[in-house]
């Protein structure tokens, strides 16, 4: 119905960016684009900023063993060796290159919601995802 509202006369919901949604925006451009300037400059094998309690505890790796050097990886776009180390590292990368580019184009364009995505297909394709990234982290459980 809505498609329809220009030509009725009706009045459309506004879907200009208010102060606070720009604001937003711009801090999650800025976290994302600093998850990926600190992926093309920090070589993991030199500089480990994060411990990994999970394996010191267990002795087993975690779900996101490997994501610091798959994500360096995919940096320098190297897919093959991002992917040998963690399935899931190239998939963030470009997720969130993608992000930035969508929040961007929003402030860009003073609109919320550039495309379209139903609620509930957002909602399935995390539970996917997160399912899948659970099997993939149970078949690649082993001891270091």
């Amino acid at each position: 119905m809505n498609e329809l509202a220009g030509f009725t006369g009706q009045s459309t919901p506004d879907n200009s960016l208010s102060a606070v949604d720009r604001r937003n925006r711009c801090a999650g451009i800025g976290m994302l684009l600093s998850l990926i300037l600190y992926a093309s400059c920090v070589d993991p094998d030199k500089v480990t900023l994060f411990r990994c309690f999970f394996r010191e505890l267990t002795g087993w790796n975690c779900f996101a063993c490997g994501l610091s050097h798959s994500l360096h990886l995919s940096a320098r776009l190297d897919w093959a060796a991002a992917v040998k180390y963690h399935l899931f590292g190239p998939v963030l990368f470009l997720s969130a290159w993608m992000l930035s580019v969508y929040w961007i184009l929003e402030i860009a364009l003073d609109r919320k919601g550039v495309v379209r995505v139903n609620p509930k297909i957002i909602k399935i394709g995390i539970i996917a995802i997160a399912l899948v990234w659970l099997i993939y982290w149970l078949f690649h459980l082993s001891p270091v």
